[in-house]
């Protein structure tokens, strides 16, 4: 659950990662505070960039189903074989009641009733695993806690590619790529990829120690055997390129134990 006293943090509607107010037009942001079994706290909470490459637009169905007594807030991609949205209903009455449901042009399931109202969700597949990563926000107005939920889900969906040249990908990726504020050139870092099972490539560039020269990029057959760092701030950056769209949809540095 977030607090907050600010008068901006309140009635969200996006949750990528970085979560937008629509009363203030900003995106906030924090540092996770890890401890043995997970993140303990946030800290330095801040207000910050997008979560969104600029320009970009989520996409909506064109299609929903009709929930009885609830009303659609928004949808994200589900990368199921089963259902190719998951979306947000919130009661029609204002109560603070609502539901997430994963859907198709055909069909629904009603995955969870929530005691509350709902505002912002964004879906991005797991860099490690064939899972879903799902955000959810609720809207946040008036001065009570937000509810706030990372959640991670298998979706039993692998994406069959075709052969690639990886060091032309990795070329592709790296021309692509807008290192985040705070860190260092590109050609600076040590960089690890792999494919993952979901139509995207995820990657891990590491700086290395004073003086030794950046190695050439590895590519590894499993994304979980890329070198894990949970530390490190922008020493350590993060991509994650959709193979599809041949785009990078996401750029971070690694935060602070």
């Amino acid at each position: 659950m977030l607090r907050s006293n600010d008068p901006r943090f309140t009635d969200f509607d996006f949750a990528p990662g970085s979560i937008h107010s629509r009363a203030s037009g900003c995106w906030f942001e924090w540092e996770n505070r890890w401890g043995k079994h997970g993140v303990e706290a946030i800290v330095t909470p801040h207000i910050g960039k997008s979560g969104y490459n600029a320009g970009y637009t989520p996409e909506q169905p064109k299609n929903l189903p009709t929930i009885p007594g609830y009303r659609f807030i928004m949808a994200d991609k589900a990368y199921s074989a089963d259902n190719a949205w998951i979306g947000l209903w919130n009661a029609a009455d204002g109560t603070g009641r609502s539901q997430v449901i994963a859907f198709t042009d055909q069909r629904h399931t009603s995955l969870v009733t929530l005691p509350f109202r709902l505002g912002g969700l964004a879906t991005l597949p797991s860099p490690d695993t064939p899972a879903l990563g799902m955000t959810i926000v609720g809207e946040g107005k008036g001065r009570g806690p937000v509810p706030y939920f990372e959640l991670l889900a298998p979706t039993g969906v692998r994406v069959t590619l075709p052969p690639v040249d990886r060091t032309a990908l990795a070329s592709e990726i790296e021309r692509t790529v807008v290192m985040p504020v705070g860190a260092h050139p590109i050609g600076a870092y040590t960089k690890d990829y792999a494919l993952t099972g979901v139509g995207t490539v995820v990657g891990r560039y590491d700086l290395p120690p004073t003086r030794r020269p950046a190695a050439p990029g590895r590519w590894f057959d499993d994304p979980a055997d890329i070198p894990k760092i949970f530390d490190g701030g922008c020493s350590v950056v993060n991509v994650e390129y959709d193979l599809t769209a041949r785009k990078v949809l996401s750029v971070s540095c690694n935060g602070f134990a």
